[in-house]
């Protein structure tokens, strides 16, 4: 029968009937349709419009699941049934387990659209208007209406059911009023009524079971005349039990995904049910036990430490081949035992200038190979270098170097009166330069020794210093050490299987921290930094990567798309970031090269997660941790797990964390964290641990198929 002539409450009462005569018995007079009929016909038209314009007035709420561009309209062909203990009757007992379960959802969905106002639709029995004997009338009552719910996240549990259980009694009145009627009542209406999910609550169907008369009824779900949403959740109320069933279009939301939720929506209605009468909606946890586990099966191991100094491996690797090429520039090229000897003869110059551990050293230079002279004579001096951007504002430069205390400053020949001023002392470094030091440095710099004993630079030391915009536009240095770039380089190096084949592009601006995998990443595995002219990085980056011989190049989507993947037939491995990602970007590439997509903020020292497979990347996915652990929170309380899938804000755990901020131990503190509750916590298979955790700021999802 189609649901133009019933709905699931008429059904037991047909069927009874059927039964009734085909044993002989005398049917009892019901309650015709046409009374309820009369009733729709006498509803004031002006009352609705007015009731549901001020209720979904301002509706701006994220409708979950979003369809993906290619879905237009979803089929809900796919189905899964979770079942959890019957709910406690500890709630106010003027609250329905239909508004339990409702406020319930609420919280979960809000959790994956990361919103305090949030809206689905209910399918609702039509029952409760005011017609004589409405309960026992055969026809058709069904509504589907929308429902809004908002969740100050410091109402009290008892005041947020109060709201959802008014909310559906000031309802009854509107709730034939129809989908289509609704949305054209104004854009916030329309938009409300384009969700895509629908919750349906209903008691079990006692009246249905087999009959020795009729046999068995095989009835089918309310799900599956609903099929147009891309989720639909039937909770069916029953006294040992409450058994959840959704079904759902898999092209728009993945299996294990509504597994999760289901598991989740009945995780909160109990805790709903439960909760005291001071417990805030803040409080109520959308984490399931089965959630913290797998996540800290995910995240049980921090990756280890590498304690060492940078310098120290670049060192190894020069021993190990001196005559191997380090850089490939425009401007000349430079083997690893040139680029050793003549970096410790500058350390040495700079030793006598009194730089040292915790000196921070800015340099401003064009693309040039002496740049990496500059860099690697820092850290061989002790201390860290922080790159300027010649282009940048002459006030950004001073701010900087006010910033760092600075005493000494490299540059370039071209830019060194960009530098000059206050007492520093600017050193030019370029060829000619190089020539002139003092004898005493070079005679210093003749024997490793020497030099060893000069340096006293320890792995907590920092390496390098690079300035963020900030949030007032002034510039905000973070501090990188020693242990967290060889942690992160070594580590990502390996996952992205660069070794002494590598030629990489040095394309990023040196203010940029994605140039410190383009040189330093590179130089530790033994490979060739390859530096292209200013003018050719602009005018013609295809020819200037094939004149290096680049086999590798770090760009972000926009300077990717200038490039003919055809011309470049020698660049065989890109990584893709800085930027977001879209499945157009990665498509457009995957014939000709090798494609990694990686994430970081310079906070977290280059990057943090990657992607390399060939096949199920989609727009934004960041994949899986490297060198570090990620977790994602509660957008509004860090010390609060966000459950799998939900949206939440990404928090990063390991050895590649930055120092912290220059000078501002407060900012520090807001954005390094310690030891949150969840961490000290762990699970019932996972110790806890403390552990300091930096956050990006940024909403992401936990997503199963991605780790």
């Amino acid at each position: 029968m189609h649901h133009a002539l019933y709905d699931g409450w008429s059904l037991p009462r047909i069927l009874g009937a059927v039964e009734k005569a085909y044993n002989g018995g005398v049917l009892e007079e019901r309650p015709g349709f046409n009374a309820f009929v009369q009733y729709l016909s006498q509803q004031d038209q002006e009352a609705t419009t007015n009731y549901w314009q001020t209720t979904l007035a301002g509706c701006e709420a994220t409708m979950f699941p979003p369809l993906p561009p290619s879905i237009h309209q979803p089929v809900a062909n796919a189905m899964l049934e979770h079942q959890c203990p019957p709910l406690p009757r500890t709630m106010a007992s003027d609250t329905t387990t239909s508004t339990l379960i409702r406020a319930a959802w609420a919280i979960v969905a809000g959790n994956y659209t990361s919103s305090d106002d949030v809206v689905f639709g209910a399918t609702v029995t039509g029952r409760n208007a005011p017609v004589a004997g409405i309960e026992d009338i055969v026809g058709p009552a069904i509504a589907t209406v929308p429902v809004r719910v908002r969740l100050p996240r410091d109402w009290t549990v008892p005041a947020l059911l109060a709201a959802v259980q008014q909310q559906a009694t000031e309802m009854i009145p509107y709730e034939q009023t129809g989908l289509q009627r609704i949305a054209k009542m104004g854009a916030d209406a329309q938009h409300a009524c384009g969700f895509q999910t629908l919750l349906i609550v209903q008691p079990a169907d006692d009246g249905l079971e087999s009959d020795k008369s009729l046999g068995r009824w095989q009835t089918k779900s309310e799900l599956q005349d609903f099929t147009t949403y891309a989720l639909m959740v039937q909770c069916t109320l029953a006294t040992e039990r409450v058994q959840i069933t959704a079904s759902f279009d898999p092209q728009v939301i993945e299996q294990w995904q509504v597994q999760r939720m289901l598991g989740q929506l009945g995780f909160v209605a109990q805790q709903l049910a439960e909760a005291g009468g001071k417990t805030t909606v803040a409080e109520i946890d959308t984490l399931t036990p089965e959630d913290r586990q797998q996540l800290w099966k995910w995240n049980g191991e921090v990756p280890p430490v590498v304690e060492r100094c940078v310098h120290e491996l670049f060192v190894e690797q020069a021993r190990a081949r001196p005559d191997a090429a380090a850089i490939c520039a425009w401007d000349g090229e430079m083997k690893y035992g040139e680029l050793d000897e003549l970096s410790s003869r500058l350390a040495g110059y700079l030793v006598g200038l009194g730089v040292g551990p915790e000196a921070i050293v800015p340099l401003c230079f064009e693309k040039s190979m002496w740049t990496v002279v500059a860099m690697l004579a820092v850290l061989k001096a002790g201390g860290a270098f922080a790159p300027l951007d010649p282009e940048h504002p002459a006030s950004r430069h001073e701010e900087i170097f006010r910033q760092t205390g600075a005493r000494v400053v490299l540059a370039s020949a071209q830019h060194s009166t960009l530098c000059s001023g206050g007492n520093r002392t600017v050193v030019v470094v370029s060829e000619a330069a190089m020539r002139e030091l003092p004898s005493e440095a070079s005679e210093a710099s003749t024997t490793d020794k020497r030099t060893t004993t000069r340096t006293k630079a320890q792995p907590d030391n920092p390496a390098y210093v690079l300035f963020t915009s900030g949030s007032t536009g002034k510039p905000k240095g973070v501090v990188i050490e020693h242990r967290a770039i060889l942690t992160s380089c070594l580590g990502h190096g390996k996952a992205f299987n660069l070794t002494s084949d590598s030629r990489f592009l040095q394309f990023s601006s040196y203010t940029f921290d994605v140039s410190i995998t383009e040189i330093w990443t590179t130089l530790l595995v033994g490979g060739c930094t390859c530096v292209p002219s200013e003018s050719d990085k602009k005018d013609d980056l295809s020819k200037a990567i094939n004149a290096l011989d680049a086999n590798w190049a770090y760009l972000t989507s926009t300077v990717a798309k200038l490039l003919d993947p055809e011309r470049i037939p020698g660049l065989q491995n890109l990584i893709l970031g800085a930027e977001l990602v879209t499945d157009h970007d990665w498509n457009r590439w995957s014939p000709y090269a090798r494609q990694i997509t990686a994430y970081g903020p310079t906070e977290c020292c280059v990057l943090c997660t990657f992607y390399s497979g060939t096949l199920g990347f989609y727009t934004g996915l960041l994949g899986k941790s490297v060198a570090s652990v990620s977790w994602v929170v509660d957008p509004n309380d860090h010390h609060k797990l966000a459950p799998l899938g939900a949206v939440g804000e990404l928090l990063v755990e390991g050895p590649i964390l930055a120092r912290g901020y220059l000078n501002d131990a407060e900012k520090t503190a807001a954005a390094f964290i310690d030891d949150p509750a969840w961490l000290l916590e762990g699970c019932d298979q996972h110790a806890g641990r403390r552990g300091r955790l930096y956050k990006t700021g940024d909403l992401v999802t936990t997503m199963q198929t991605a780790i």
